[in-house]
Order: structure tokens, then sequence, then C-alpha cells
């Protein structure tokens, strides 16, 4: 549904190159007993948004949606 919707946007607002709405899903990290507070999963989000901008990490998201190609990639 969320996909979806972001691609809906991107199609009303964007133009040839794409839209200005993205989506990011990055699964819990499931460590048992962990007690992270929001800071720190925040942190780690961040860190691995980073990644997956500067060309690693693609498998660190479930589901990635852009208007338009963000990621650099080993077969670009």
């Amino acid at each position: 549904m969320a996909r979806e919707g972001i691609e809906e946007l991107n199609d009303k607002y964007g133009n040839e190159t794409g839209g200005p709405f993205f989506l990011f899903h990055r699964p819990a990290d499931g460590i048992p007993g962990a007690d992270l507070d929001g800071h720190e999963r925040k942190r780690g989000k961040l860190a691995e948004l980073n990644l997956l901008l500067r060309g690693g990490a693609p498998d660190r998201f479930s589901a990635v949606v852009a208007g338009r190609r963000i990621c650099r990639t080993s077969d670009s």
C-alpha cells in the first residue's frame, strides 16, 4: 500500500527524471533482548541509508521505492 502511494505521488508530482518521493523500509533488527532507545535505532537507520546512497548495502532494506535512480550499483 505504501509502495503504491509513493508511486502515485511520483506520477502526479514528478517529471521526466523522476519524482521527489521515496520509501525506504528497513525491517526490525530483531536482536533478542536488545533494549535500544529511539536514538540508537535512528542512528542505525541513518547509517544504513548512507551506505545505500553510497552504493553499498542494498540488502539492508526490504523495500526501496524511488522516483529516480539514487543508488550507485556495480552494474552502472
